[in-house]
């Protein structure tokens, strides 16, 4: 069993930086780590958990690594089109960060940044300035054409880690409020990716240990704009190999 941890720590190893997005690369890295894992140490128990509850330590298990994605960070709401020819609309509202995903009271996946929401437009023709997108979320976009459009940028892409299924992905950004004689509000920017984590935890079999699956940020609302999307739940991937298997 004390090669285990010494197994573990290439994957331990593979640091994701704060406050930037996920790359593919990564994945790939990720992926390898665990298959070599698997390979030299198999059986190895694999349980991955979608939504919060208790997880009860198997008979032989001391170590076990928690992977964790948080919640999507909500995508930001449009703003407002210009009130008047002289009176800008308000800005949309901000969507809120995503929540993150824990394993016995520590965080394993932090959320995902909330999108800014967009300016109100300002008098005349002039559209409001557009939410500016982070972590991996789309800014809000304006279209010069007839209509005087704005749209939301794109929420984060989920991540793939553990299955088919994408976690922790943001939500969409709202497009601004358009009028025909006032600048249109700006697009609300899309919401910041959930965070990947990895962490190794000491163990008791027999205890149970709590789990919390990072919820996704909501999206920015009340205003004249589009609402804002909400992001995505998180998810949480538990390995450990039992004493009397090795």
């Amino acid at each position: 069993m004390a090669d285990l941890t010494n197994d573990i720590q290439k994957i331990n190893d593979i640091e994701v930086a704060a406050n930037k997005p996920v790359s593919e690369n990564l994945f790939t890295r990720l992926g390898g780590s665990l298959n070599g894992l698997i390979d030299r140490r198999f059986p190895l128990d694999i349980e991955i958990f979608t939504s919060s509850g208790t997880w009860t330590c198997p008979t032989g298990v001391t170590k076990v690594i928690a992977i964790g994605i948080g919640g999507g960070g909500g995508g930001g709401e449009g703003g407002e089109n210009g009130i008047s020819p002289s009176t800008q609309g308000d800005p949309g509202a901000t969507g809120t960060n995503g929540n993150p995903t824990m394993f016995d009271g520590q965080n394993v996946g932090l959320g995902g940044v909330g999108g800014a929401g967009g300016r109100g437009g300002a008098g005349g023709s002039t559209p409001g300035a557009p939410g500016r997108g982070r972590d991996g979320g789309g800014s809000g976009q304006f279209f010069d054409n007839a209509l005087g459009e704005s749209r939301g940028g794109f929420g984060a892409s989920g991540m793939y880690v553990f299955s088919g299924t994408a976690y922790g992905a943001g939500g969409a950004g709202g497009a601004g409020e358009t009028a025909p004689s006032t600048g249109p509000g700006g697009g609300g920017a899309g919401g910041g990716q959930g965070k990947l984590g990895i962490r190794e935890f000491t163990v008791i079999p027999g205890n149970n240990y709590n789990y919390t699956i990072g919820t996704g940020g909501a999206g920015g609302l009340g205003g004249a704009g589009d609402n804002g999307s909400a992001g995505s739940a998180g998810a949480i991937c538990l390995l450990y190999t039992r004493i009397t298997d090795v």
